[in-house]
């Protein structure tokens, strides 16, 4: 099942009852608001960022930039495997959310993990993480433990929140594909999109 499939049928179950299969997790950013969604059939469990109308623009460039950093999901960064517009009415916090992304159920957010003891091990993971993104010619605007996972299963930190990053370099255009969403934005390699997909039992609280 490819991205595009799986964001149809996510969103098809969302239609269909907004509750079952979905939980919001009352974490709110400075883009948007968090919940935890399984795609039922299948028992393939992501994170979905979804946002107000005002705010739109904000998740669009955030998938823009999954996009251009293609090479990194599923290592560096969330797996992103798109955005959609719910057909139905979906309300979080008395907020009406107008435009969903879905991203890979990536860890345990690094600000709940971190302590005396790790810190250290923790400061150079995340020095070696954001030397990576400078290398492929971008700086994380926000780079807080709050935007920090822990994948414990790959034994490496990831990055999130891509909203606010800053170009060393002007990116190539974005190059049009089948394989992702109505905005055309790929996935990364299909190893890694499996992997992480295929595990429904990761926490990221």
């Amino acid at each position: 099942m490819g991205p595009q499939e799986f964001t149809r049928r996510l969103h098809r179950q969302l239609a269909r009852n907004r509750n079952h299969g979905f939980e919001q997790l009352h974490v709110c950013g400075r883009t948007g608001y968090l919940i935890k969604a399984t795609l039922l059939l299948h028992g393939y469990t992501v994170i979905i960022k979804a946002t107000t109308a005002d705010k739109q623009h904000l998740i669009q460039a955030e998938a823009d930039n999954y996009g251009y950093l293609r090479s990194l999901q599923g290592k560096h960064i969330p797996v992103c495997l798109g955005t959609f517009t719910p057909r139905v009415s979906y309300w979080y916090h008395g907020e009406p959310m107008e435009q969903m992304m879905i991203l890979s159920w990536s860890g345990s957010r690094l600000q709940h993990v971190i302590n005396d003891d790790n810190s250290s091990f923790f400061h150079k993971e995340c020095e070696k993480a954001l030397a990576v993104l400078r290398s492929h010619g971008v700086v994380h605007g926000d780079s807080e433990w709050r935007n920090m996972l822990w994948d414990d299963m790959g034994g490496r930190l990831i990055v999130i929140d891509l909203e606010d990053m800053k170009w060393l370099k002007r990116p190539r255009a974005l190059e049009p594909t089948s394989g992702n969403t109505r905005h055309g934005h790929r996935v990364g390699e299909e190893k890694s999109r499996q992997r992480l997909l295929s595990s429904s039992t990761a926490v990221c609280t």
